[in-house]
């Protein structure tokens, strides 16, 4: 990993440090039975359990994380993402996409609101770095969008 990726993945751990993992991991009580496996097999213990290919079979679990669940395991995928020198997977693509909301923040939705307004100005600064990084590795068409989505997550939680 290279000495700029390396302090990109710090600064991930850094901001969110004082995150924990929470004990319940999904908000709804009517999961199939397919999607609790898949949010049981993501939802790993620790992050060196984590893998590449765990973030591509089961990136459907980051909708069915409560907001908490979500919070904590987000450094995580952003990291491992860092450390494959590659966004380039179906969770990564996930979060991109939550994130391609555009300027008018009324319209978002309950789904957007509950998972991104939890984060904290450092927090929210490490994703837009992590987003810029991800960005510079990848053609993907919401970078201007997802990035205006950042401003304003960060403007509304500093004021």
């Amino acid at each position: 990993m290279s000495k700029s990726n390396s302090e990109l993945a710090e600064a991930l751990k850094e901001a969110f440090k004082e995150r924990r993992r929470p004990e319940i991991l999904s908000g709804s009580n009517s999961l199939a039975d397919f999607e609790k496996q898949e949010l049981d097999e993501f939802c790993v213990s620790h992050y060196s359990d984590l893998t590449s290919s765990l973030l591509e079979e089961n990136y459907g679990a980051l909708s069915w994380m409560n907001s908490d669940a979500f919070a904590f395991y987000l450094p995580w995928i952003l990291e491992k993402s860092i450390e494959d020198g590659s966004p380039d997977n179906m969770s990564v693509d996930s979060i991109l996409s939550m994130l391609d909301r555009g300027g008018d923040s009324s319209i978002w939705d309950d789904f957007f609101n509950s998972r991104w307004r939890v984060f904290s100005i450092q927090e929210l600064t490490s994703i837009e770095k992590w987003l810029s990084w991800a960005f510079s590795n990848m053609v993907h068409n919401s970078f201007e969008r997802a990035f205006t989505t950042m401003r304003i997550l960060k403007f509304e939680a500093e004021n």
